[in-house]
């Protein structure tokens, strides 16, 4: 008689345990599908960081790819948007060099320095985000627009005639300099340089 409890006990036990078997997926699974990095292995050893962001171009845009040195037959790549990414991780058959390669997402974010970033000043007040990003986005990848704005009630400040461009890397920014400093946009002509602050980091608008 006094066993009975002790028997139950362990029956409601086993059923805690039936019912904990299917677990929902670790947080981590999650986080790696929402990254727009990729890991790459199986890499051929001579391949270079500029190669390797070739290779996936035909994915979307590449902002930047990592190969971690001395070379160990691995890398990582970065893509502007999540979608180009997924089509990359989905392609189970990519080749380099030959050699399959293997691709998986990845959670390590790319480390590099903060951005280039453009000062845009004597802007027309008709200027728009989308306006600047599609003139400038004709020399490269523009990572964010800020356009700045100054009087005005909270609700409707008014653009002050000037704004920050970030690009994805300095090259794109200093050919964005050279071809539309002193040009016109929006009906202004513009006077573009490098931010003053630096030339990296577009900071607060």
């Amino acid at each position: 008689m006094e066993d009975a409890p002790s028997v139950a006990r362990s029956s409601n036990n086993k059923k805690r345990k039936a019912g904990s078997e299917d677990p929902s997926p670790p947080k981590k699974a999650k986080i790696l599908e929402e990254s727009n990095v990729i890991y790459v292995a199986k890499l051929p050893i001579g391949l270079d960081e500029d190669g390797l962001k070739k290779e996936f171009a035909c994915y979307g845009q590449v902002l930047s790819a990592r190969i971690p040195q001395p070379p160990r037959g691995y890398g990582f790549v970065e893509f502007v948007d999540k979608s180009s990414a997924a089509a990359a991780v989905a392609d189970t058959e990519k080749e380099i060099d030959g050699s399959i390669v293997r691709l998986s997402w990845s959670s390590t974010p790319i480390e590099k320095e903060p951005a280039p970033v453009l000062h845009v000043a004597n802007l027309s007040p008709d200027a728009t985000e989308d306006g600047i990003r599609a003139a400038f986005g004709e020399y490269g990848i523009v990572l964010r627009v800020c356009l700045r704005t100054g009087a005005g009630s909270e609700t409707q400040k008014q653009p002050s005639g000037s704004a920050n461009v970030e690009f994805s890397n300095e090259a794109s920014a200093d050919d964005a300099r050279k071809a539309l400093n002193e040009t016109e946009l929006f009906g202004h002509k513009i006077h573009v340089e490098f931010a003053t602050s630096g030339r990296r980091g577009v900071g607060k608008c």
